[in-house]
C-alpha cells in the first residue's frame, strides 16, 4: 500500500491494531501506534481503547497507566468506554482497589463518569460484600443527579439480600418503584 504511494488512514491502522491485539501481538500493535504518532495519521480514541482493552485483559496495568498518560498529554479526552474498561478490568480481576484508584483519578481530572461506570464498581463491591462502600457510591451518583438504572437497583438490592439485610433490600425496592417508573436501562 505504502509502496504504491497510498497511505493508510486511521481506520486502516485501527483495523490492523485490533487484529494484532486479538492475535495476542500487543508489542507489534504498540509499534503501529508509535508509527501513527510519529508519521500520522494521528490515533483516535478507538485506537487507544483497543490497546487499553487488550492490556487490561492481559493485566498489564502499568502499561495501561502509561498509555493513559500519553492520551492525556496528547490532548485527547478518554470517553465513557475508556472509563468503563479501566474500572471494569480490575473489578473483574477482583482488584477493587485498582478500580477505585482509577475512579478517583478520573474524578480528580474532572472527567465525566456515567452510571454504567459506577454500576460496574458497585457490582464488584456488592459481590465482595462491601456494602457500605457500595451504598456510598450509590449515594454519590444520586447526589450528582444521575438516576440509577434498574440494573443498578438490582445490584444494590441483591447485596443486602445476600447479607440477610431484608429491611435494607425492601427499602431499596420501594425507592426503585418510586424513581424508576418507565425507565428500562
Amino acid at each position: 500500500m505504502i509502496k504504491r504511494g497510498e497511505h493508510p488512514n486511521t481506520v486502516t491502522y485501527n483495523t490492523l491494531i485490533n487484529g494484532l491485539c486479538k492475535g495476542g501481538r500487543i508489542e507489534e500493535a504498540n509499534r503501529y501506534l508509535e508509527l501513527m504518532i510519529q508519521r500520522g495519521p494521528h490515533p483516535d480514541m478507538a485506537t487507544y481503547n483497543t490497546l487499553i482493552n487488550t492490556l487490561c485483559k492481559e493485566q498489564r496495568m502499568q502499561e495501561v497507566s502509561k498509555l493513559l498518560d500519553l492520551i492525556i498529554k496528547r490532548g485527547e479526552h478518554p470517553k465513557t468506554i475508556t472509563h468503563n474498561t479501566l474500572i471494569g478490568a480490575p473489578s473483574k480481576q477482583g482488584k477493587i482497589e485498582g478500580a477505585n484508584s482509577y475512579l478517583e483519578m478520573m474524578i480528580q481530572r474532572g472527567q465525566h463518569l456515567d452510571r454504567v461506570t459506577y454500576t460496574m464498581l458497585m457490582a464488584t463491591l456488592c459481590k465482595e460484600m462491601r456494602m457500605e462502600e457500595a451504598n456510598a457510591l450509590f449515594e454519590v451518583i444520586t447526589q450528582r443527579g444521575q438516576l440509577p438504572s434498574l440494573v443498578t437497583y438490582n445490584i444494590m438490592i441483591k447485596g443486602p439480600c445476600k447479607d440477610e439485610q431484608m429491611d435494607k433490600a425492601n427499602e431499596l425496592l420501594r425507592e426503585m418503584r418510586k424513581r424508576v417508573s418507565i425507565q428500562m436501562f
